[in-house]
């Protein structure tokens, strides 16, 4: 029998820019760890105040990438686990409840994916891109790092360490309005488009006509995002419609490239 080991600690760990709206609740939610570690990209509104309410390891970093913020704040922490987390995500008491229960239970895994319950436009939507969303959150120190520009994801080297999963799930309060969608989806395909540019890929009509509808027809169809009902429609839509303007920005990119020759 596996005896406990009360003396394993915690930290979350996560990145902030303008978040105030988010991240009192954040914060509360993740207040049964030892420690909170924050690396904000320079927040102008009230975040960093609100965030220093509650922990006083707040390091700023300016943006370059997702994945170099998150590790940036992974190297601040000290516990023996990690619990990475968003601003926009919150961690239930039976989340919490189970999280402790296991690094205090000498576990046989060193990481752990926890499944997201999403909610989109205010409703929860259980399939589309949604259906088995379970990404790696909680690690061991030193087993594991962020990889991508954007749509960032925890790499955990198989040969070093076994991954476990967790049943609770972890609370995704993701663009609550369709306002707030268009503003992330202005964001992040601009990201990637310069990503697109820099690792070489250029333009295809091929692409830009194909990808957007077969988008909507994996995510609708094959991974049942119809039985999210009108909402479920909209987002799948919205899908479509990103890598649609993501080889648009693309297009330009090149367009202005050219422009200055």
């Amino acid at each position: 029998m596996l005896r406990p080991n009360p003396i394993m600690k915690i930290s979350a760990v996560m990145i902030t820019y303008n978040e105030e709206r988010n991240i009192e609740a954040c914060l509360k939610s993740v207040s049964f760890c030892d420690e909170i570690v924050v690396v904000d990209s320079g927040s102008v509104d009230a975040t960093v105040s609100l965030v220093k309410k509650y922990t006083p390891s707040v390091y700023f970093r300016p943006f370059d990438h997702f994945s170099a913020q998150k590790n940036e704040a992974i190297s601040k922490a000290a516990s023996d686990w990690i619990l990475s987390i968003d601003a926009d995500e919150r961690v239930s008491e039976l989340l919490q409840k189970e999280i402790l229960d296991v690094i205090h239970s000498n576990p046989s895994y060193s990481a752990y994916h926890i499944p997201r319950k999403n909610f989109i436009f205010g409703s929860h939507l259980k399939f589309g891109a949604n259906r088995g969303d379970a990404p790696v959150r909680l690690f061991k120190r030193g087993f594991a790092a962020f990889e991508g520009v954007i749509h960032e994801r925890l790499s955990v080297p198989q040969s070093r360490c076994r991954i476990g999963k967790l049943k609770s799930p972890l609370i995704h309060l993701s663009s609550p309005t369709l306002k707030e969608y268009v503003r992330r989806l202005d964001h992040y395909t601009q990201l990637e488009a310069v990503q697109m540019r820099d690792h070489g890929e250029r333009f295809s009509y091929l692409k830009f006509l194909g990808k957007p509808p077969l988008r909507f027809i994996q995510r609708y169809f094959y991974k049942l995002g119809f039985l999210d009902g009108k909402k479920g429609f909209i987002y799948c839509a919205l899908s479509g419609f990103y890598e649609f303007v993501r080889y648009a920005k693309l297009w330009e990119l090149e367009r202005n490239h050219e422009a200055v020759k």
